[in-house]
């Protein structure tokens, strides 16, 4: 590929020959081949990609392979999202792991027998290195290997994220680029790490119980170990979400997915993409939160809840869109609940209530959305709303995720709202509570939201 720059043939069978190397078992994609993922980095095939994508901006089968094969690399790795926002390589003065100058030419056509012998003792010479510096590598403790790798790590002279979103603006009537840009730019904007860290928190409250005197005190912590807590993210790895959801909205990625979504409405695997992306993107992200609602993301999204009622994913795509939209943000709650958002949540609770992810999906949306919002509180009870929360919590008693999510939802639901709070009291809401405090004693989050809805339900 880097031979030939010139080639279209070429520089597609390359970008081929690097998906089926991800993906040995091209029938099966979910097999994820991380050892092909990281010798393509350390080889430099990033930026043969790139750079092929870049020499070939009109040609659709570059752009579908480039893209599937940056969505592969991308997919569950956390360090590529940490450098997939760098530029495409600067040939003239490109050198290798080693230190040395990469020569990019072709082999010449007048002393070609002397070119290779040449390249013969370079290659020699190369794997002599190679093991030289894998003993040394050996030798190294982790903190220089990971420093090592970071230097390997190519620097790109154009943003990846802007070739991606480039490729979906040129082909906007090819659904598969339009399909693998969506699903790159949510692979990017998804903070992995954070999810590590939220289930690992919730596996210690039941090996540390900790004492609670009041909610804005100081926690006594008894019988507490300190090893067994779950590490922080590192400070590259939340940045590199961050970094990524702002350079997407920047870019007018958002504007890219949801373009794809309106042109596509009868697509499943774009409007699944399509509401995955703008999930991550919106989490935890006020700007992109107000973007996507100026944009009509919202509308997108309830049109895929509701044009698919009975496929899975993207009812819990879009519910988890949608919760991640109305967290700390009254005007998309008031939008959601204006375009008949809450119908489409209950609806899908509705449809699926043996799906553990639906249900707690739903019942953290539902949770979002009505709190500090009296019309969302009465809109929800009018739908049966409260019924499908109960409905939840009674069909997975021991889903601690799904009672955690659902007793919050029937906090804020009952908070200055006394229909709602009598609705609660007449679906025997108090005896779940109860239930659900016998059951998780040693959790201490389910224990206090508990003791505040009780409190809050008798008052």
């Amino acid at each position: 590929m880097n031979n030939f720059p010139n080639n279209e043939n070429i520089q597609y069978q390359g970008c081929e020959v690097s998906i089926l190397y991800n993906f040995p078992n091209n029938e099966n994609h979910s097999f994820n081949n991380q050892e092909n993922q990281k010798e393509i980095q350390e080889k430099k095939g990033i930026e043969a990609i790139i750079k092929a994508m870049n020499n070939f901006p009109n040609s659709e089968n570059i752009q579908y392979q480039g893209c599937e094969v940056l969505k592969n690399i991308s997919l569950n790795n956390q360090e590529m999202q940490i450098h997939f926002q760098f530029p495409i390589l600067n040939t003239q003065n490109s050198t290798n792991q080693f230190g040395k100058k990469i020569n990019w030419s072709p082999i010449s056509n007048k002393n070609k027998e002397k070119d290779l012998q040449d390249y013969h003792q370079r290659k020699k010479q190369k794997k002599k290195e190679k093991k030289r510096k894998a003993t040394e590598i050996v030798m190294k403790d982790k903190y220089k290997k990971t420093k090592r790798k970071k230097e390997i790590i190519p620097t790109l002279d154009l943003n990846l994220i802007s070739i991606i979103i480039q490729a979906m603006n040129n082909f906007p009537n090819s659904e598969n680029i339009q399909y693998q840009g969506c699903e790159v730019l949510k692979n990017l904007s998804f903070n992995n790490q954070a999810k590590k860290k939220n289930n690992n928190e919730s596996h210690n409250q039941f090996q540390n119980p900790i004492v609670l005197k009041s909610q804005n005190q100081y926690r006594i912590q008894s019988g507490y170990s300190y090893k067994n807590q779950p590490q922080r993210r590192s400070g590259n790895q939340f940045q590199s979400q961050v970094q990524n959801q702002t350079k997407i909205r920047v870019l007018k990625g958002i504007e890219a997915i949801i373009k794809a979504m309106n042109n596509f409405p009868n697509s499943e695997k774009i409007q699944y993409q399509g509401c995955g992306a703008l999930k991550n993107l919106s989490f935890n992200n006020q700007e992109n939160q107000t973007r996507i609602r100026e944009l009509k993301g919202i509308e997108a999204i309830i049109k895929a809840m509701n044009n698919f009622p009975n496929n899975e994913k993207i009812q819990y795509q879009g519910c988890g869109a949608l919760k991640n939209l109305s967290f700390n943000n009254q005007e998309n709650q008031t939008k959601i609940r204006e375009l008949k958002g809450i119908e489409a949540i209950i609806k899908a609770m509705n449809n699926f209530p043996n799906s553990e992810k639906i249900q707690y999906q739903g019942c953290g949306v539902l949770k979002k959305l009505s709190l500090n919002n009296q019309e969302n509180q009465t809109k929800i009870r009018v739908l049966k709303g409260i019924e499908a929360i109960i409905k939840a919590m009674n069909n997975f008693p021991n889903n601690e995720k799904i009672q955690y999510k659902g007793c919050g939802a029937l906090k804020n639901l009952s908070l200055n709202n006394q229909e709602n709070l009598d609705e609660i009291q007449s679906l025997q809401g108090i005896q779940l509570i109860i239930n659900l405090m016998n059951n998780f004693p040693n959790n201490s989050s389910l224990q206090e939201i508990a003791c505040e809805t009780l409190s809050q339900l008798m008052n």
